[in-house]
């Protein structure tokens, strides 16, 4: 009995029947007309290879469909674990604070007279600017070593004997360690600051041909010398901008306007939150700019908030004065108070003496704006009788409360 190969005993899928029927059957038109039976196939035939052909190419489409998802998925997967920080720095806004730019027109406006001490005092209007070039630099180079720590009218008296010595590479190390101390007295940690200054003209005399490098790493590298006055040099003696150089006072100003992203405590760590956002335009003059308003305006202790113009856009400067306002209504509640009081009051001392203890009365009376003055000496001739009949009685009550003490008869032994 035959049986159809549906139900064969050996494992046959659908798919793999169509194949096999699809590759038996060749239908090649003939190009002569010939017999009927060779032109047409069977219904049946036809039937079983037209269904072969669709699951072949069903086959196909949904093979190509799943690797192209497949492909598809995998590459957005690459693409956000390899490009994810790209991409989310391209959609990403750059941080920078709310109101930068009208504190920045704020202190460019109290700055407009240029009257600081850094503007009189700096490191580039203390050197020799007829000498030459490199002399110039070199200059610049000890004035901003001499400055760390200290006050821009010490460093500037300093530079001012230091020119008059001779300040240049030759002569600097030609003099003595205790007369360059003397020199450069009283600027902070002179002693070190010697020492610093003798080394590194050293190395740029051996180094770089009695000048100064070019940029801000090898600047670093020379004793004493850190990357805000690297940046600064590069500004003040060749004139070219790399960075924010960072003082005190800008790592100050820069917090308590909230300039960071978070609060900073190193100079060096704000620089680089500066750097981060505030567009290049205005790292030439950002150091000057803050520098002069911190020695004026917004100093170190007891800034004076009260006259500068970010009060109400300034952190610090809203806590200050919302602090100041109390304070002043405190005092006008108590004057308030004081004009409530009553004409006269009378208070009772109590003080103590020995084992007694003495009860005073006394009358005050407060003058007010619509007492008369006719009224108080009356008021005075009162209060006198009051206290010399008090002074009477207290003479009496002492003489009573005091007896005399008896005397002892000793007998003298002869």
């Amino acid at each position: 009995m035959n049986t159809s190969p549906y139900f064969s005993s050996s494992k046959v899928t659908r798919t793999k029947l169509m194949t096999n029927q699809e590759n038996e059957i060749k239908i090649e038109p003939n190009s002569a007309q010939g017999s009927s039976s060779s032109q047409c196939v069977s219904h049946s035939q036809a039937r079983t290879a037209s269904l072969a052909s669709k699951v072949l190419r069903k086959r196909q489409h949904i093979k190509i469909k799943d690797e192209v998802e497949t492909d598809n998925v995998c590459n957005v997967e690459s693409t956000k674990e390899e490009n994810g920080k790209v991409l989310d720095l391209k959609n990403e806004k750059k941080w920078e604070p709310e109101m930068w730019r009208d504190q920045l027109a704020n202190i460019n406006s109290m700055r407009k007279f240029r009257d600081a001490p850094v503007d009189t005092m700096g490191c580039d209007v203390i050197c020799d600017e007829k000498a030459a070039p490199e002399v110039y630099r070199y200059q610049v180079l000890l004035s901003l070593m001499l400055s760390s720590q200290t006050k821009d009218q010490v460093t500037s008296a300093a530079m001012a004997r230091l020119r008059e010595h001779g300040c240049n590479i030759d002569n600097i190390l030609a003099t003595s360690d205790q007369r360059l101390g003397e020199l450069i007295f009283p600027v902070g940690f002179g002693k070190r600051k010697v020492d610093f200054i003798k080394r590194t003209s050293m190395i740029l005399k051996e180094e770089y041909g009695k000048d100064i490098p070019d940029t801000v790493e090898k600047l670093c590298k020379l004793p004493g010398v850190g990357p805000k006055m690297a940046y600064l040099v590069m500004k003040c003696a060749w004139n070219q901008v790399d960075g924010i150089g960072v003082d005190t006072h800008v790592h100050r100003i820069s917090n308590r306007l909230g300039w960071v992203k978070k609060p900073t405590k190193q100079p060096e760590d704000t620089r680089k939150a500066l750097e981060a956002w505030l567009p290049r335009e205005h790292w030439n003059d950002i150091n000057h700019l803050l520098v002069g308003f911190g020695q004026q305006t917004c100093r170190p202790v007891g800034p004076k908030c009260g006259q500068c113009l970010n009060v109400n856009i300034c952190p610090t400067g809203r806590s200050n004065t919302r602090y100041q306002k109390v304070k002043k209504e405190v005092k006008k509640e108590q004057s308030t108070d004081c004009v409530k009081m009553e004409q006269f009051s009378e208070d009772v001392k109590i003080e103590q003496h020995g084992v007694g203890v003495k009860v005073a009365h006394s009358i005050q009376a407060v003058k007010t704006e619509t007492a008369d003055e006719e009224f108080w000496p009356a008021i005075k001739k009162d209060q006198v009788k009051m206290e010399q009949s008090r002074d009477g009685k207290e003479r009496s009550e002492n003489s009573v409360s005091q007896p005399k003490k008896p005397k002892r008869n000793v007998k003298k032994e002869k």
